[in-house]
């Protein structure tokens, strides 16, 4: 009788086990989650991606001044949560060959750098409730010789403001590189809204800001601009900078868009061959 008795209680044991395992990534002190598995810290979830991985924010994380680098695919959901970075370079590092990377519902601030710096062979799809304050460059394709080849964003909207402008995917000798903007916010009070060369820039809506004295949009060489939609305010240009600006062997279609240059640069520039 006492063995089924001792039994049934290691049974009850094994359940309640069972039952509250699911909740130990919500312990006390942790800022975010892999599955079941509950992280201190934002570095250490980082570092324990794996391929397929979906990592949740479970309070406001501060990364300090380290650098996170997420070199699979993965998502990243913020559940409404804020990531804070002071790294003077760049918050998050898309490695080599990571993959697709997801971004929803989170707000990041970079208070000494930028935002994301994009390695090749990536994928970073940002969904339209992602929020970010960055000091300088939101989103940075590595523009070493072939450093981000193969790379591309897809931004659906949200709210960005940067004292360092938004999208900056120059570079020589890389090819296969895009950019799709399909809606959001940007206020910059600084640098180039989006800077590009040798890649591909789709606008299909948003509305665009640059309330310091650079160009909005600056093409260079092999850089084409399709404009769907959208609306492009140069609010406080200087007499040398403009909403779109076309150096030699850049092109621009635009479908439907709105410029406007409320300072005293020009709605457009074109030079060499552009």
């Amino acid at each position: 009788m006492r063995t089924k008795r001792n039994l049934s209680v290691l049974i009850l044991f094994a359940l309640l086990l069972t039952a509250i395992a699911p909740f130990a990534a919500f312990a006390e002190g942790n800022v975010a989650k892999i599955g079941d598995t509950g992280y201190a810290s934002i570095a250490e979830a980082v570092a324990a991606l794996r391929s397929g991985d979906t990592l949740e924010l479970l309070a406001n994380a501060d990364a300090g001044t380290a650098q996170l680098t997420v070199g699979v695919s993965a998502a990243i959901k913020g559940n409404g949560y804020t990531l804070t970075s002071a790294n003077t370079d760049y918050a998050i590092v898309l490695g080599d060959n990571a993959g697709k990377v997801v971004l929803e519902n989170i707000e990041i601030k970079c208070t000494a750098g930028g935002g994301f710096k994009i390695m090749k062979n990536v994928t970073l799809e940002v969904a339209d409730n992602v929020k970010m304050n960055t000091k300088n460059c939101a989103f940075l394709f590595h523009s070493g010789d072939g450093r981000s080849e193969g790379s591309s964003i897809r931004i659906r909207g949200g709210e960005y403001v940067s004292a360092g402008g938004f999208v900056n995917c120059t570079g020589n000798n890389v090819t296969g590189r895009s950019v799709r903007i399909d809606g959001g916010s940007y206020t910059a009070s600084g640098g180039n809204l989006v800077a590009a060369s040798n890649a591909t820039v789709e606008v299909y809506g948003g509305v665009f800001r640059n309330q310091g004295p650079s160009n909005n949009f600056n093409f260079f060489g092999q850089a084409e601009l399709k404009m769907y939609g959208g609306a492009i305010f140069n609010d406080k240009a200087d007499a040398g900078s403009a909403v779109l600006n076309l150096n030699e062997n850049s092109f621009v279609t635009i479908y439907d868009g709105y410029f406007c240059n409320n300072g005293k640069g020009r709605a457009l520039t074109t030079n060499g061959s552009a």
